[in-house]
């Protein structure tokens, strides 16, 4: 696998060439395994290899086989998903054990990430066997990720091995958390859950969510009035958590 950057994307036209273009990192890179600091000064990639890989500077470069800052071994099988703070400082990245039949979840979290030399990398198992993906919020403090048929809330302010506690966890869904996100400040969480064979199930938000507390919570609002049976694979919310959009198969939907 490599990773191919463009810089001043609102001004390529036509088959525009890559600025630079990232060594053969091997593996393939996972699903929404790719994340760009606000700057767009930070890039970090994870796949199946399993490493993180991570540039600084990313604005500055014009080359190809381009090595990263910095590179992390994890104890994973296949990294699928990755965040990253708006300053580049905090990456999150979801990693999964095969067989799938023994398989289990584990969250990696680097915090001083931009910082070489000087950046920590922790990791958590989860109680869960399958995750639909993750987010940080923009200032890297709060993370929710998908674990099985819930999601799980964290507050990152007090890094260190064991320091991965949920502050709340959703209640259990009847099927299985294919999709998060999250609003910027990290106040506002919409997840989407899949049945199989009767899927989707919906699409739920919670509100105040740094201010929630506690397990087996209920969402403020719960979405279900899908057009076709198609199962929900990606949702999204704006920085203000004002809008919030998703796709089911044949259909997009928008929510204000």
């Amino acid at each position: 696998m490599e990773l191919h950057i463009g810089k001043n994307a609102r001004t390529l036209t036509g088959l525009a060439e890559p600025d630079w273009i990232s060594v053969d990192l091997g593996g393939e890179i996972g699903i929404e395994a790719l994340a760009v600091s606000n700057d767009g000064n930070h890039v970090v990639a994870v796949g199946t290899d399993p490493l993180i890989f991570y540039w600084n500077d990313a604005l500055s470069i014009v080359s190809h086989d381009v090595n990263p800052t910095w590179y992390e071994y994890t104890y994973s099988s296949q990294l699928d998903y990755v965040s990253i703070s708006d300053d580049g400082d905090i990456v999150a990245v979801v990693g999964f054990e095969y067989p799938r039949s023994t398989s289990y979840v584990t969250v990696y979290i680097v915090y001083n990430a931009s910082h070489v030399g000087e950046y920590g990398l922790y990791s958590e198992p989860l109680e869960c066997s399958f995750s639909g993906g993750l987010d940080l919020s923009g200032d890297g403090r709060y993370l929710v990720v998908a674990c099985d048929r819930v999601v799980e809330y964290f507050d990152l302010s007090n890094p260190g091995e064991g320091a991965l506690q949920p502050v709340w966890e959703s209640y259990e869904f009847f099927g299985v958390v294919s999709a998060v996100d999250m609003s910027n400040d990290g106040n506002h969480v919409v997840l989407a859950t899949n049945v199989y064979e009767l899927s989707p199930e919906y699409v739920s938000i919670y509100h105040d969510a740094r201010s929630l507390i506690g397990y087996e919570l209920i969402p403020d609002y719960n979405f279900s009035e899908f057009e076709f049976e198609d199962d929900v694979y990606d949702v999204a919310i704006s920085n203000n958590g004002d809008i919030i959009a998703f796709g089911a198969g044949k259909s997009l939907y928008v929510l204000d």
